[in-house]
């Protein structure tokens, strides 16, 4: 049981974590390519690195805080009744 507890909080915060990440990977990338391929337009890069991220994080990781928060509902109504 302990180890079940452990797991689920290290979870979620594992979850957090890469939800900061990726949108800074995304603006990392988009930095890149500004310098590599298309010179002079860093900031349009960055940008559409950043939202790519975002679009990233809402399609793949959104589902998993939805179940996330679902969980902790039903918790606190089990633990009422």
């Amino acid at each position: 049981m302990l180890m079940q507890k452990f797991v689920g909080k290290s979870y979620s915060l594992l979850v957090e974590i890469l939800l900061w990440i990726i949108p800074i990977i995304g603006a990392v990338t988009g930095y890149f390519i500004s310098n590599s391929i298309y010179s002079g337009q860093t900031v349009l890069w960055i940008l559409i690195g950043i939202i790519g991220g975002l679009l990233i994080d809402v399609l793949f990781f959104g589902p998993i805080l939805l179940l996330m928060e679902i969980k902790s509902l039903l918790k606190k109504n089990i633990n009422k009744s």
